[in-house]
């Protein structure tokens, strides 16, 4: 899923993308032509992401619906 304005693109980020944002950040930001540019994923929010993708993995038809966003700016 795609949203387009003139300044801004934002895409959701697919199961296998969250895998990569977990486990292989530099293969993620290869993949999107993008850099992760903060602090890095620990702690509470890296075990809501990969929550997500537990979630994502049992009813992936609605993944739209738990996974996050690129924004491509």
């Amino acid at each position: 899923m795609e949203i387009e304005t003139d300044r801004l693109i934002i895409k959701l980020l697919t199961l296998s993308q969250l895998r990569l944002w977990v486990n292989e950040i530099s293969t993620l930001e290869k993949k999107l032509n993008c850099k992760y540019d903060t602090e890095p994923m620990e702690e509470i929010f890296l075990d809501i992401v990969r929550n997500k993708i537990k979630i994502i993995e049992d009813d992936t038809e609605n993944y739209m619906y738990y996974s996050f966003c690129q924004n491509n700016s």
